[in-house]
């Protein structure tokens, strides 16, 4: 869905640095030779604070905890306009957000909240899948 990185991109995909080969042992106890990545780039407290409310906020969304959810997609919303990010990342993380607080409110019934949220993440992004979809299941309602 929206917001899942791809799953195994290494450190290079990812512009985390070069990748070192650990050494192999033999033997059936033997270590696989894995790829061992240098330290991820240091990124501002701002950045960090609105990357750990957007994980929060899905997680109070998967286990239910709407009310919380919206707490932490409006608090990293207020927080990332001012954040020192590239503009592909504030603008990935912005519809991650709204479609977390859609969500959400689709989840407390408060369906005109969704569709103003998924209406202003459509304005940003109009041929993302997921949010067409979002829309689209609003409509099923005859909310949108």
């Amino acid at each position: 869905g929206l917001g899942s990185e791809g799953e195994g991109a290494g450190a290079d995909a990812a512009g985390g640095g070069a990748a070192v080969e650990a050494p192999a042992a033999e033997g059936p106890t033997a270590l696989r030779t894995e790829r061992v990545s240098e330290p991820a780039p240091v990124v501002s407290g701002l950045v960090f604070r609105c990357q750990c409310l957007s994980n929060r906020a899905a997680c109070f969304l998967k286990v239910g905890d709407y009310a919380r959810c919206l707490d932490d997609c409006t608090a990293a919303m207020a927080a990332v306009s001012s954040a020192p990010m590239d503009e592909a990342t504030r603008e990935a993380l912005t519809l991650k957000l709204y479609l977390r607080r859609g969500a959400a409110y689709v989840e407390l019934g408060r369906l005109e909240d969704a569709r103003a949220e998924y209406e202003a993440a459509h304005a940003r992004a109009p041929e993302n899948a997921a949010i067409k979809d979002a829309l689209r299941q609003l409509r099923g309602t005859g909310v949108a």
